[in-house]
């Protein structure tokens, strides 16, 4: 019997060996792990998020948005209000041509 507890330790979900049961764990509160978690709530799929740090980060580690992040984006309905709120950067080597 394995159990499954949420970060105060409590119980969820017993599940015995060999039944068919999916549980996903999201390591980090980040842009990647907060979309996945957006993609499992619209899957109805249960999921568990930890995260290090204590408090919310005002700031991002991503300099730039890929064209797949961006199509991700686009079926989440929230690739216009990205792009609207960013900044395009003409001094990055990703802004290169050629």
């Amino acid at each position: 019997m394995i159990q499954l507890r949420d970060p105060k330790g409590k119980v969820r979900e017993n599940v015995k060996s060999g039944e068919h049961s999916t549980a996903v764990m999201i390591v980090g509160a980040g842009p990647v792990g907060l979309t996945l978690a957006i993609l499992l709530v619209r899957w109805d799929i249960s999921f568990y998020l930890i995260e290090k740090n204590p408090d919310i980060s005002k700031e991002s580690n991503a300099f730039n948005l890929q064209a797949r992040t961006l199509k991700i984006f686009d079926q989440l309905g929230i690739a216009e209000d990205a792009i609207n709120q960013g900044e395009i950067d003409n001094t990055s080597k990703n802004s290169e041509i050629g």
